[in-house]
């Protein structure tokens, strides 16, 4: 965490080096003309404990953005054991996942409040596939409200919404058609009430959660069950089961072996960064209180999901809800938001959001498209859309579109919207598709373009928001990431950077861009990728920076790739 005074470069950061997931909260506040930075810890809550610190709190000054800040922190991170893999390392990351497939939210029912809800069912496989045709790239179809009981009840979700024959046909349709699903699951969630209006009619389980889940459910510090959310509200009445118990982790194997059995690719457990509340239970195989058990045990139950579902299928992969450093080595992806403003997590008042995980971990850690931008058809445009799409590219995201209960085929989606899918799609079906997927990501570099205003729709504040941005969102890449193994032979080695570019504005957009070699002293190869076919050759420089000038129209992305090549042995480290 760091914070800056008014528009100085100058600023003051602040972390913990805790490399074993000690449950604490960090904390900011504006005070007078500075920033309160502050943490809190949760120690176990047993009487007579004296509380020992097993990790070091390090603050102090730096000069520069934000960027300076996590390099920082990226020092000590990337000694930890969640970097210990980098994902073109790891033999258990799907390769689908790395092709950078687009992610569609399909909702599977369409909801009016007080009304049965309306099957989608039918149109999902269709819709896919016009996607998939016309982009020339696999799909991830994100089912959503799939849920058998009904919307977000857990932990009984089968048979799923439409029925056990119903859903098969539609989920081994998709991997047919060579495409893939998603589905999320509530957490760990046990829904004990629900009510209308969201659901359509009420749902009660508190006879079999007290027989079955109330012993291994979360208790509060009063030592009662702890309970999230009220029945008539979105999530309705939940426990949360303790991860640290041996039947959670035995119920959520099951669970998501029932998912592949039902021919689902991917499952996704909606915990937020991974994490549970802290439990006070005396017989949970845990002290009560704080501490890191919970941090331990969420990790040994991704990592046995995801082990015992690659031996069932090896394209089989798991997500959670948001990035949480801690678990990265035990997931194959994580649910990203680099693409999200003026929403959830970036719904306070000013928040503007960054790319910080993707930052410190890109190369370690591989984040889908979230949610994706909404559809829009050929009556509608969606600015904000459009600056999602471009958003996911620049930040190393698959591509992904949302579309709930909205099904719109590619062919009638709005060509503003169609041109920043096939333009960016087109981009990924090269070489571009290993730096924005699997390399590591460096700090950008400075374009002298105008500003351009996106308007937002903020649900907490109920109205539209209008943010500046950059005429031109823009990023740049190193590949191979950390260059640990040869990568063209022992005698022919390169070391590329790559520059990603996308016209987020209404109109023409010209600048200079000037790009610094890969490996000082060496010769390196220059080439422009955009929409058309194949790459565009540009020069061949010495160890001067390279000095492009680039027009792109509204909607145009491009990347630029510069491939130095020596004979050294031994490569270099990260960029400082």
């Amino acid at each position: 965490m760091s914070g800056h005074g008014g528009g100085s470069r100058r600023g003051w950061d602040f972390a913990s080096h805790d490399a074993q997931g000690y449950k604490k909260d960090f904390h900011t506040a504006n005070v007078g003309d500075g920033i309160e930075l502050s943490l809190s810890q949760y120690p176990t809550d047993a009487v007579g404990n004296d509380y020992k610190q097993r990790f070091d709190v390090v603050t102090g000054p730096f000069n520069g953005t934000w960027y300076a800040a996590a390099d920082i922190y990226k020092a000590w991170a990337e000694r930890q054991h969640w970097c210990r893999r980098l994902l073109v390392d790891r033999s258990d990351m799907p390769e689908w996942l790395k092709r950078a497939p687009m992610f569609i939210t399909a909702g599977m029912k369409k909801r009016e409040a007080g009304k049965p809800p309306v099957s989608l069912i039918d149109n999902i496989r269709k819709n896919v596939k016009s996607y998939s045709d016309r982009l020339n790239r696999p799909m991830c179809a994100l089912l959503g409200a799939w849920h058998g009981r009904g919307y977000y009840i857990s932990p009984h979700y089968f048979p799923p919404y439409g029925g056990k024959e119903k859903f098969m046909e539609l989920t081994h349709g998709l991997r047919a058609d060579g495409n893939h699903s998603l589905v999320f699951l509530c957490g760990l969630f046990w829904t004990v009430e629900k009510k209308p209006p969201v659901i359509y009619k009420p749902y009660n389980d508190w006879e079999q959660f007290k027989k079955e889940g109330q012993p291994h459910a979360i208790v509060g510090p009063d030592g009662k069950t702890l309970f999230l959310g009220v029945p008539d509200k979105r999530i309705g009445k939940n426990a949360v089961l303790c991860p640290a118990t041996r039947y959670t982790p035995k119920l959520m194997r099951r669970i998501c072996k029932q998912c592949q059995k039902l021919g689902i690719t991917m499952t996704q457990i909606e915990t937020v960064g991974g994490g549970v509340p802290i439990c006070y239970a005396h017989n949970h195989r845990h002290k009560p209180g704080g501490g890191n058990y919970n941090t331990v045990a969420m990790y040994n139950m991704y990592k046995s999901i995801l082990w015992h579902g690659q031996r069932r299928d090896k394209e089989y992969a798991l997500s959670i809800e948001e990035p949480g450093e801690y678990f990265i080595q035990a997931l194959t992806s994580y649910h990203s938001r680099d693409s999200a403003q003026r929403g959830w997590p970036r719904s306070a008042p000013g928040a503007r959001g960054v790319p910080l995980f993707t930052y410190l971990y890109h190369e370690y850690a591989l984040g889908y498209g979230g949610h994706g931008a909404p559809v829009s058809d050929a009556k509608r445009r969606r600015r904000f859309s459009e600056y999602m799409h471009a958003a996911a590219f620049v930040c190393g995201k698959t591509p992904a579109i949302s579309e709930w209960a909205n099904h719109i085929d590619a062919p009638d989606l709005h060509p503003d919207q169609m041109k920043f899918i096939k333009g960016i799609a087109a981009i990924l079906d090269g070489p571009a598709r290993k730096y924005l997927m699997l390399g590591r990501m460096l700090h950008p570099i400075k374009l002298d373009v105008p500003e351009t205003k996106i308007g937002f729709w903020n649900g907490a504040r109920k109205k539209t928001e209008h943010m500046a941005f950059p005429a031109v969102l823009h990023s740049a890449w190193q590949y191979p990431p950390l260059a640990k193994e040869p990568i063209c032979g022992k005698k022919n080695r390169t070391l590329g950077h790559g520059y990603a570019f996308v016209n987020i504005s209404e109109k023409d957009v010209e600048f200079t861009a000037v790009m610094p070699p890969p490996l000082p002293g060496k010769m390196y190869s220059v080439q422009e990728y955009g929409p058309w076919l194949g790459p565009r050759p540009v020069a061949r420089q010495a160890a001067k920076p390279m000095t492009m000038k680039l027009r792109l129209k509204p909607g145009e992305s491009r990347f630029v790739e510069l491939v130095a090549h020596w004979r050294n042995p031994v490569m270099p480290g990260p960029e400082d």
